[in-house]
């Protein structure tokens, strides 16, 4: 039904002398899908670009998508190509769906950075001449799983779809109990083995506080007959999943986690308390402790996740200040 893989390709393209009004470099193709960037002025403020990953499915390849993560970083060249090196990477997301709706639906495929910032990156290199500049970028994509273009109809019963969830307000949803015990969930092997003690016992009631949601979550975990965990749906599937005692789905976005690169660390404490993710917890505290095992770096870490999220010292996870050794007799004074 899928095909999973683990590639990546990558371009590297040189923009004409900015400032530019508009520029779009060729198209790259990969994966059956084509990729291009799109460098635009924002309007109302003319000093400011905003670069665009685009991407269209190739002729024939319409019904697929990809799972994957795309970057784009500066390059310093320094007159010298076989010394290229990224001084800035601009954009990086990982465990997005692409597909024909990508640039359109997609927020986490621009970025934007002002001719100031651009500047000051460049001046690294060799890249500047005066008010002028010669912009190397490197963009890429590296794909997870090839994915066809599937749903399920939750909402009507099949072969293997035979299982009842009643929901208050006359929602009848069908789920095939079998797949959701071998994803080692403690709360439908329960169901199971009621089922088969009492073969009339092929149904329960859920109270549901989002239909539409919970249709969302049953789709990522069982279309594919696995777990597909996006940047989208994290939050939805780690909360079902902790609801209903799924262990292998947890594990699979505690992964997730684990490789994401531009969550803040303190985030991902706070998921790791939240949920119960030990993993995560461990290899997030020891990451922060080769950085800069200090009680000062910790204080630096949480005061700029603060600023960051625009919350308080209060509104934080009591069990994440104390895995970072802050203690509140410690907090003499909080800008």
């Amino acid at each position: 039904m899928y095909a999973s893989m683990i590639s990546d390709s990558n371009w590297r393209v040189t923009i004409p002398t900015l400032p530019i009004e508009k520029f779009e470099t060729e198209e790259e193709v990969a994966f059956g899908f084509k990729f291009w960037l799109k460098i635009t002025k924002v309007d109302g403020s003319p000093n400011t670009y905003q670069i665009n990953l685009e991407s269209s499915p190739c002729s024939g390849c319409e019904s697929y998508r990809l799972l994957a993560d795309y970057w784009i970083s500066i390059l310093a060249t320094d007159n010298n190509p076989d010394e290229d090196r990224t001084v800035s990477r601009l954009l990086l997301s990982q465990f997005e769906l692409i597909d024909g709706n990508f640039s359109e639906k997609s927020t986490l495929n621009s970025t934007k950075v002002s001719y100031e910032s651009l500047q000051n990156i460049l001046s690294r290199g060799k890249n500047s001449v005066g008010d002028e500049l010669n912009l190397t970028l490197e963009y890429g994509i590296k794909v997870r799983e090839m994915l066809p273009q599937a749903m399920e109809n939750f909402r009507e019963r099949s072969a293997l779809r035979n299982f009842e969830i009643l929901i208050p307000g006359n929602c009848v949803l069908y789920v095939d109990l079998y797949y959701l015990c071998s994803l080692e969930s403690a709360y439908f092997v329960e169901l199971m083995n009621s089922a088969k003690q009492n073969r009339q016992d092929r149904a329960v009631i859920l109270d549901i506080e989002s239909i539409d949601d919970f249709i969302l979550f049953l789709g990522a975990i069982c279309t594919y007959r696995k777990p597909i965990v996006t940047m989208d749906n994290l939050d939805l599937v780690l909360y079902y999943a902790n609801q209903f005692l799924i262990e292998k789905v947890l594990r699979t976005c505690e992964s997730c986690l684990i490789e994401l690169e531009s969550m803040h660390t303190v985030r991902k404490l706070e998921y790791a308390m939240m949920y119960g993710l030990g993993l995560l917890g461990e290899m997030t505290l020891k990451r922060l402790s080769r950085s800069n095992h200090s009680l000062y770096a910790n204080l630096e870490a949480v005061e700029s996740y603060l600023i960051e999220m625009g919350e308080n010292l209060d509104q934080q996870h009591p069990e994440v200040l104390e895995a970072l050794q802050i203690f509140y007799d410690y907090v003499i004074y909080w800008n």
